[in-house]
């Protein structure tokens, strides 16, 4: 692989490193969001709020999940593609 491809693959797996830290960033955002629902829903002492601030935290918790998987996987493929497209050393 010539050196304009290697640095290229380089500056394109930083940047999708970065969106993928982006995305733990929000997803970190987002489970903090449903426990201050929680502790809302808890203090309130209403059944009806505490019902429903368990179905968001529900509902964005499977969300956070997905994303989580996804970025798993994309991760793994980053890491998978690096180790094929980086030269070996003393090869």
């Amino acid at each position: 692989m010539n050196d304009i491809n290697h640095e290229s693959t380089i500056a394109i797996n930083a940047f999708c490193l970065d969106d993928l830290h982006t995305d733990m960033l929000y997803q970190v955002e987002r489970i903090e969001h449903v426990i201050a629902v929680a502790r809302l829903a808890s203090e309130s002492g209403n059944i009806a709020q505490l019902k429903g601030a368990i179905n968001v935290m529900i509902e964005s918790l499977e969300n956070t999940a997905a994303m989580i998987q996804n970025d798993h996987e994309s991760m793994t493929h980053l890491i998978n593609d690096s180790a094929v497209i980086n030269p070996k050393i003393g090869a």
